[in-house]
């Protein structure tokens, strides 16, 4: 199943957080996969995490992806010029679309550490390991 949310209604954005909360601590269930930054940009830079996955006290596995556009330059899309349509199509007649994918250690929060230092942490490791640029602290989607 998947938890959407508009993340302008504070009322949304805080029944969303107990889902997720709910759903990590369920033993029953299973893991959780959060894409913190909510979007993927032009594969030069990292922006900003939601720190909304990093409140809840679980343990994350950061993933770093990042895609080969030497093979399909068309893996990102960039609204100003396309249309999702457009965008879609591109992609679909690609050859392929390579892809690296790196699973980290998994982290925890650590003793004095702000929900918003952990997400920075764990972005800072994800953009170390995919050769991405990440963001200065309150910058955010400049570069999308």
């Amino acid at each position: 199943s998947a938890l959407v949310s508009n993340r302008k209604d504070k009322t949304e954005r805080a029944q969303v957080t107990t889902a997720i909360r709910e759903a990590v601590w369920d033993p029953t269930r299973r893991p959780l996969l959060i894409f913190p930054e909510g979007t993927c940009v032009n594969n030069r830079y990292c922006v900003q995490f939601k720190r909304g996955a990093f409140m809840i006290g679980a343990e994350v596995v950061p993933v770093a992806i990042r895609y080969d556009l030497s093979v399909n330059p068309a893996a990102y899309w960039n609204s100003r010029k396309h249309s999702f349509a457009q965008h879609l199509f591109r992609l679909m007649r690609g050859l392929a679309l390579p892809v690296d994918v790196w699973f980290m250690q998994p982290q925890r929060i650590r003793d004095g550490e702000t929900p918003e230092a952990f997400a920075r942490r764990v972005q800072g490791m994800i953009a170390r390991q995919a050769g991405l640029i990440p963001p200065s602290v309150g910058w955010d989607a400049e570069v999308r």
